[in-house]
């Protein structure tokens, strides 16, 4: 097993490349790697050390797999809110046609119409709907 502490490879930073024993080139690597400013002396390594290179090749292609499943998780995402959305709205109109009901209801017989006058106007008020 091998510990490297990443954070002082910044010692060997100005340290020739071929002056760089193995563990070194993979430990910035894999320190510097994701960082652009750092480009050069990545390639640079990954001329002396050709694992290093396809090593770097596998991560991009890792890299676009987990792209895929991140654009994937996104267009799930947004179905699902969208679906979510829908299902939430019909029933807010559901609750606001009840409250909407029952204050025609309240209405009517605030006006002084019977229970049975005002149960004939919403009958005949559905029925002409349908």
């Amino acid at each position: 097993m091998v510990i490297i502490e990443l954070s002082k490879l910044n010692n060997i930073l100005n340290k020739p490349i071929e002056n760089l024993s193995s563990f070194e080139m993979w430990s910035l690597f894999i320190k510097f790697a994701p960082d652009p400013m750092h480009k050069n002396l990545i390639n640079d390594i990954i001329k002396v050390k050709e694992e290093i290179g396809m090593a770097k090749e596998l991560l991009r292609e890792i890299s676009k797999d987990e792209h895929e499943r991140a654009r994937y998780r996104s267009r799930r995402m947004a179905e699902t809110d969208r679906i979510s959305d829908l299902l939430t709205s019909e029933e807010k109109g559901r609750i606001e046609g009840r409250a909407e009901g029952k204050k025609e209801v309240i209405a009517l017989l605030e006006k002084g119409l019977s229970l049975e006058e005002v149960k004939k106007i919403i009958n005949s008020e559905n029925s002409s709907n349908i």
